[in-house]
């Protein structure tokens, strides 16, 4: 099958359901992408912070929405938008901290793709998820770290 084609598939299928089934075939988690750019800021600014599976506290991040859409005008690109919300647990499961990115993010600067390039490589589609989550993960990031001044 030709994902890229047409905005729609051979078989009907519209540009969001091509993007999921290309995701799953070549395994590719927007949550991954998401976590990995918060911990390698982490990491970056070497923030007193380790990440345990088996710590008391949890960080868990949510993806609310992410929008794959055409870019306004007569261009055949597509850029993406994601809304991120977190929250820090301590062991009790009260909220040491919170974020929720409304409304949703900003398009990535200059940041935009054809189809034919987006579906066809697995690193062509992360490279285009990571740029488009890059400035909402940011901003949670920014967040996190200003508490914890």
């Amino acid at each position: 099958m030709s994902y890229y084609h047409s905005a729609t598939g051979s078989d009907g299928l519209g540009v969001r359901e091509l993007a999921l089934q290309f995701m799953e075939e070549h395994d590719i988690s927007l949550n991954e992408i998401v976590q990995k750019q918060f911990v390698e800021k982490v990491t970056a600014d070497k923030l007193n912070i380790k990440f345990d599976s088996d710590s008391e506290n949890k960080l868990v991040i949510t993806l609310n929405v992410v929008v794959l859409g055409m870019v306004h005008g007569f261009s055949d690109e597509f850029n993406s938008r994601f809304n991120i919300a977190a929250q820090l647990f301590d062991r009790s499961g009260n909220i040491m901290w919170s974020y929720n990115a409304i409304p949703i993010s900003p398009v990535a600067p200059g940041y935009s793709i054809k189809l034919k390039e987006l579906f066809s490589s697995k690193d062509s589609m992360l490279n285009f998820f990571s740029a488009a989550s890059e400035p909402i993960v940011q901003k949670l990031y920014d967040d996190f770290k200003k508490e914890l001044d």
